[in-house]
């Protein structure tokens, strides 16, 4: 007992003496646990900052609109803003890719072209489309030179006459093109690669309803592309920002190219202002593979909360569309044209009861696997007829 007291008594002075020389005591486990990496697992999990973003700023060079865009956007009217520019490579065998970190909220009456391998990070800043004097200048906001190119964490917000629905000049917030004037293809790197993820389309001034938020589409395709990876996740396209389509995406074929893919997933797509207003368009699209979940979609009373149509150049497209949420809409879900499989699993559909006629579900895909969706509101939960007279495909 007394041997007991003693080692009581010597452990703690040690303590004291310790904390007096300013130590710090740990318990065995506190000392071992290393602090966890915000950087690591799942990359869009990951904050801004993981991908060259953060507070504004990367530690680059800071350089103006001109600057950034001058050579591929051409000449630029307004633009007030800057961007922290990073190299992220610079190897012999791949044209070196930047990440262009928007430093603050701006302007611009210009579309700006963001170049060949290159990242815009917003970190949540907002570009803001206006007038200049002759208007706005170009089809949207944002656009690609290449055929890769990465648009993350911003917001455009949408202030000009120009995005007078489908008629005025600019058509879309963020648009991803693949035309015949795409700059050459490297050899070494061909697989086609767009990120447009956890970006917000809005129009605050409730002046510019653009015809599509988001829109990826492909006019040319290269025998030279070897696969297609197109990920449109995590987006917020606001009500009454968009007339026709919130998200877009088509083409990105053919159906011979390995592992060619479009994602669209956790997008959150409210009631644009068109009353066919479409939320959520996939084709006509040429890939192998068209994935859609968890995304949260509010139709207009005459269109569709989400709609895939294939095409005859790509007898092999299958599609899943798995947990998404659906209000409104002539029709929740419409799958339609040469599409080989259908996997309709576990969405929630709420249609308007005041609306006859309205169709939950029409898949006429040639295997079709409609299970555990929940309908109401909809005079027909599963229907069976040419679902092509559901939607008009986007021009």
């Amino acid at each position: 007992m007394a041997s007991r007291v003693f080692l009581f008594l010597i452990t703690a002075l040690v303590a004291v003496a310790l904390v007096e020389a300013g130590g710090i005591i740990l318990a065995p486990d506190a000392a071992m646990a290393a602090p966890s990496d915000p950087c690591k697992g799942k990359k869009a999990d990951r904050p801004p900052e993981c991908d060259g973003g953060g507070g504004g700023g990367g530690g680059g060079a800071v350089q103006t609109c001109e600057e950034v865009f001058g050579a591929t956007s051409g000449p630029i009217g307004l633009c007030t803003c800057s961007f922290d520019v990073q190299t992220k490579n610079t190897t012999t065998s791949t044209p070196p890719s930047f990440a262009y970190t928007l430093q603050g909220d701006c302007e611009t009456d210009t579309m700006l072209v963001v170049p060949v391998f290159g990242s815009l990070l917003g970190t949540g800043f907002t570009l803001t489309a206006v007038d200049g004097a002759a208007g706005f200048s170009g089809s949207a906001v944002l656009t690609n030179e290449g055929y890769r190119a990465v648009i993350q964490n911003l917001t455009v917000n949408i202030d000009t006459v120009a995005a007078s629905a489908c008629a005025g000049s600019l058509q879309a917030g963020i648009l991803y093109s693949i035309t015949n004037g795409t700059p050459p293809i490297d050899p070494l790197h061909p697989a086609v690669r767009l990120e447009v993820r956890n970006n917000v389309i809005k129009s605050e001034a409730g002046s510019g309803a653009v015809c599509r938020g988001i829109e990826a589409t492909r006019t040319a395709d290269p025998a030279a592309f070897v696969d297609r990876f197109i990920r449109v996740n995590g987006n917020e396209i606001w009500p009454d920002s968009y007339a026709e389509t919130g998200i877009l995406v088509r083409g990105f074929g053919p159906s011979d190219a390995t592992g060619s893919e479009i994602t669209a997933s956790s997008n959150t797509v409210l009631q644009g202002t068109g009353g066919s207003a479409t939320a959520m368009q996939i084709g006509p699209a040429t890939a192998n593979t068209v994935v859609m979940q968890k995304n949260l979609l509010a139709a207009a009373p005459g269109g569709a909360g989400l709609a895939v149509f294939g095409e005859a150049s790509a007898p092999d497209l299958e599609i899943s569309v798995v947990r998404n949420s659906v209000t409104g809409g002539m029709f929740g879900i419409v799958v339609d044209g040469n599409v080989a499989a259908s996997d309709i699993t576990g969405n929630s559909l709420t249609g308007d009861p005041a609306n006859m006629g309205d169709i939950a579900i029409c898949d006429d895909s040639l295997a079709p696997l409609d299970r555990r969706n929940k309908s109401t509101g909809y005079d027909i939960a599963l229907g069976a007829l040419d679902c092509s007279l559901a939607a008009v495909p986007a021009s």
